[in-house]
């Protein structure tokens, strides 16, 4: 069993919700007609909030049990991680953590949203993969 404090684990389990996120792999008629592009998004959120969970332990900060986004960036900022402007744009993902999971509480989203989405979450990740490659 990996270790929860493991940053590495971590960043790999972003990757692994980056690449289900971005999954446009299958036919495009199929993909667009059943797969909602709030459940992609629902990856993408998960993408970014491990990214930065990684991070938090790297540097020895306690993670709290949290899908916000903005909480996790603050505690960066707070224990002195220089973070980029441009991630800040990746706070537009927390509600996907919840209410986008389940019928009736949906955050409806186009394909250009997705795609705007998708670019964000890439950028979080590539920051934090930097980071630990680096460390």
């Amino acid at each position: 069993m990996a270790d929860s404090k493991d940053y590495v684990e971590w960043i790999k389990r972003a990757k692994s919700n980056l690449i289900l996120g971005k999954n446009t792999k299958i036919d495009e008629d199929y993909l667009w007609n059943y797969i909602y592009y709030e459940d992609l998004c629902f990856d993408l959120q998960q993408a970014v909030e491990k990214s930065l969970k990684a991070l938090l332990i790297l540097n020895n900060i306690e993670v709290p049990y949290s899908h916000s986004i903005s909480q996790l960036i603050d505690l960066l900022i707070s224990n002195l991680i220089n973070v980029p402007e441009e991630i800040y744009d990746a706070v537009i993902l927390t509600p996907f953590a919840v209410r986008a999971k389940y019928p009736g509480d949906w955050i409806r989203v186009n394909h250009q949203e997705y795609l705007e989405l998708s670019g964000i979450t890439q950028k979080v990740y590539d920051w934090a993969e930097n980071i630990i490659n680096n460390s």
